[in-house]
């Protein structure tokens, strides 16, 4: 079954009222004066009457004959309670599922990025000097700027393109994490570069810092910018490596004027199994939880049911990224915000650093996985794409995911079994009665046998026709 944020409830049914207790009175009496008088008149009068064939007839033969009858007036309320149980286990199943999904998240063991403007996401919250403001400019990275590795990027020994010299300030801080995990683990790398020549790139970067295995490690290149909708992918559509560095770069070319202004941000995910493998020594920076893609005019209504059905608390939510959205996107992503009832501080990555490219999508992932640890509690992201804008949280906290609940299937129902022992019941008597050969009353355990079987196996029928009447109903 695909889940979705269309998340629709259904309604649990109400058990029906059971037939007057009454009846069963009335039948038991009835049954048990006809069928003890009948006894007593057919009785040879050779025979004793203190015996237990005449017991047999006048007192264990009625008694039969009405249980026989009474299963047959409740059997039907039996059997809409039994349904009614498997329809409501459904309902609350779909919904700990849907909760369970809604909340699910990848984890970011670490992130690097490279921007014209130092410090940036530390600037942008007031924590350190001023806010940048470059509006519509097409900033380069700065020469002087600090590498990964803590020291100035001309102090690092870099060969080759400009590309490989990002590149390796970029994949440097992982390589520690790539010689320990690496030869254990499934290792891709993803690459969103315009440059034509990346992984060939990319390939050179990783000789060279002597990572082990560099010619093994899978290296696929991006179709589109990276953002939260490769989040939504590992999710939903197909499971994700066990480690993925995620490389985006947005570098100006030679001889061609500007589009965006330079960034390069490389952010490793880590599969939720390896962090519980390596408790104590692997730790999640951030989670990045499940996206939402909305129209701008319903942002409003997917920002609620998303904070709502992921249980985060609203005084939790602190800062809301936005990038590479047009003004209306930019109106519709602060209104919901509002609308919601959130209280976040408004921070524009375009604003900062000038004209979004295609690597500004996953900045702001990597800006927001980095005020989380700096404190700054849980923070919203909002971008273009999907049906228009795509939101999602990161945090470190995850909540915890309800429990699905557990249902006992009756293979053998009360009422059913009584009238399966009741009919055999009288099989015996029936037997006993016509003086049958010995051999034929070896048919009653073997009845009793193959009508409980049938039963059990009628249950489970039972079960995945109400199953398929739910979904079919629901989807």
């Amino acid at each position: 079954m695909s889940l979705d944020w269309k998340f629709c409830e259904t309604k649990q049914l109400e058990y029906g009222k059971p037939p007057s207790a009454w009846i069963a009175v009335v039948i038991i009496t009835l049954v048990g004066v006809a069928g003890f008088g009948l006894a007593v008149l057919t009785w040879q009068k050779s025979q004793p009457v203190v015996s237990v064939s005449f017991f047999a007839r006048a007192l264990l033969a009625p008694l039969l004959g009405s249980g026989l009858l009474c299963v047959c007036v409740y059997a039907g309320h039996e059997d809409h309670t039994g349904a009614v149980d498997i329809w409501n286990f459904l309902c609350r199943r779909r919904r700990a599922r849907w909760r369970a999904w809604s909340q699910g998240g990848v984890a970011m063991l670490e992130s690097v990025t490279l921007t014209p403007e130092k410090d940036l996401a530390e600037r942008m919250l007031g924590l350190e000097g001023s806010e940048p403001r470059n509006e519509g400019k097409m900033l380069a990275l700065s020469a002087g700027r600090q590498s990964a590795t803590g020291e100035a990027a001309d102090d690092v020994l870099l060969t080759g393109t400009r590309l490989e010299a990002v590149l390796e300030m970029l994949v440097a801080p992982f390589v520690p994490c790539m010689v320990r995990f690496g030869t254990r683990h499934t290792f891709t790398v993803i690459l969103q570069s315009e440059d034509e020549d990346g992984i060939k790139a990319l390939r050179a970067v990783l000789r060279r810092l002597e990572v082990p295995n560099a010619d093994r490690i899978g290296i696929d290149q991006a179709g589109c910018p990276p953002d939260a909708s490769l989040v939504h992918q590992w999710l939903n559509d197909r499971a994700m490596p066990e480690f993925c560095l995620v490389l985006a770069c947005q570098l100006h070319k030679r001889d061609q004027e500007p589009r965006y202004s330079e960034a390069a941000v490389g952010v490793l995910f880590v599969r939720e199994g390896i962090i519980s493998q390596y408790k104590g020594e692997l730790s999640a920076k951030a989670y990045v939880f499940q996206p939402v893609s909305s129209a701008a005019d319903s942002v409003a209504d997917a920002l609620r049911g998303m904070i709502n059905a992921q249980q985060i608390s609203p005084d939790r939510l602190r800062h809301l990224w936005l990038t590479s959205m047009p003004r209306q996107g930019v109106h519709a992503a602060v209104a919901a915000a509002s609308d919601a009832g959130l209280k976040v501080a408004v921070h524009n990555i375009d604003q900062a650093i000038g004209k979004h490219g295609p690597a500004s999508a996953l900045l702001a992932q990597a800006l927001a996985a980095e005020m989380v640890q700096h404190g700054q509690g849980m923070q919203i992201v909002a971008t273009s794409g999907g049906t228009g804008i795509v939101l999602n949280v990161t945090g470190t906290k995850r909540a915890a995911a309800p429990a699905e609940p557990e249902f006992g299937l009756r293979y053998f129902r009360p009422l059913t079994t009584l009238g399966i022992a009741c009919m055999c019941g009288l099989l015996g008597i029936f037997l006993d009665v016509t003086i049958a050969p010995a051999g034929l009353y070896a048919t009653v355990p073997a009845l009793f046998i193959i009508l409980m079987t049938n039963e059990a196996l009628g249950a489970q029928a039972r079960y995945n026709e109400v199953e398929d009447v739910f979904y079919g109903r629901s989807s």
